[in-house]
């Protein structure tokens, strides 16, 4: 019997769950606009999303311990060789900056709209939290995955069943139309586009963690967990939306919107587990930016972070919904050369 080292495995997930598990997919943002929009159909791109993650997930973390990986970029070069891959190291760079500035700015809407702080207040904590984080390196970024997730993850369960059970749930919600005005052309493409750069974006972690990972099964077990962990988290919540996709279609924050006509008590619950959701990957967003300017520029690893922080700080009074809408489609469409490279090798049992 295969030995599995169980918490090498809840490390595995916990880290991956929590690189993609950001601001815009635990406030609903995301899954509104990738999924929900598109009515019904949003559920089985739910569905093929998070089999994706389960399986590119594990395949990344194979290849990270064959290639002996410190960061995306080694992934890159291997799956798209040389000139494609330069290219798309230097968008993922400047997309995982990006990402940062998205959570920074879900900290500012979650602490201004549901906490009755400033905007100011909510970035400078975020400022804070996420570098000192960072500072600590990998293992750092892990152990607060493995503290926050399983948080996170009960407390989305909690909020989406609660507001499942006073819902008389049916085959109805199987015929929801799609909204009249969408991101992207059609639910396949919305969904090709969301996997492909949250899968690039967890390669920023997945490298590392396969190098970190002695055993074939343990790195499939641990991939396969945080699948999963997706593709039920992202079910349920894009279920919740679609119940009240009218009244939530024009929310910034469309599940903390939820929380709040259930129950009061479940506002500052989920706010909180918001925060936590952020947290996650704005201090995996930083550590590949970090890491990869380090590895290429040679500059200093405490006023690399200062430097992208204080920067960061400054774009995310853009807002949030405006910067979900921006920088993730468009890096999507770019990442899709990488994910269906990707695709191709694992398909052919290439590594």
């Amino acid at each position: 019997m295969r030995q599995v080292n169980r918490t090498a495995v809840l490390r595995i997930a916990t880290t991956y769950t929590g690189t993609v598990i950001g601001a815009g997919f635990a406030t609903g943002q995301e899954l509104l606009q990738f999924f929900a929009a598109y009515g019904s159909k949003g559920l089985l791109g739910a569905v093929i999303a998070g089999v994706l993650f389960a399986w590119l997930g594990i395949y990344l973390l194979h290849l990270g311990h064959r290639l002996h990986a410190t960061g995306y970029h080694q992934l890159q070069y291997h799956v798209c060789g040389p000139r494609l891959g330069k290219m798309l190291e230097l968008f993922t760079l400047v997309f995982l900056f990006g990402g940062l500035t998205v959570m920074l700015a879900g900290f500012g809407s979650v602490y201004q709209e549901y906490l009755r702080l400033s905007i100011d207040t909510g970035l400078l904590i975020g400022v804070l939290s996420i570098g000192i984080i960072v500072f600590c390196g990998f293992r750092g970024v892990s152990t607060a995955n493995i503290v926050i997730i399983p948080v996170l993850i009960i407390g989305v369960i909690i909020m989406c069943v609660h507001s499942l059970q006073y819902h008389h749930l049916s085959l109805a919600i199987l015929r929801i139309p799609a909204l009249s005005e969408t991101l992207l052309p059609n639910w396949l493409v919305s969904t090709l586009v969301y996997a492909s750069y949250n899968l690039t974006l967890g390669a920023t972690v997945l490298g590392p963690l396969g190098t970190n990972t002695q055993t074939r099964h343990t790195r499939v077990c641990g991939g396969l967990l945080g699948g999963l962990i997706l593709l039920v988290i992202s079910l349920l919540m894009v279920t919740v939306i679609l119940l009240h996709l009218e009244q939530v279609k024009s929310c910034e924050l469309p599940i903390l919107f939820v929380a709040t006509i259930q129950q009061d008590g479940y506002v500052h619950l989920y706010a909180f587990t918001l925060i936590g959701a952020m947290l996650t990957t704005a201090v995996a967003s930083l550590y590949g930016c970090v890491e990869q300017i380090r590895s290429r520029w040679q500059i200093n690893r405490a006023k690399t972070i200062i430097g992208l922080l204080l920067l960061a700080y400054i774009i995310s009074k853009l807002g949030f919904t405006w910067l979900v809408a921006t920088i993730y489609p468009f890096f999507g469409y770019v990442a899709l050369l990488f994910i269906g490279k990707l695709i191709w090798n694992a398909l052919g049992g290439i590594e």
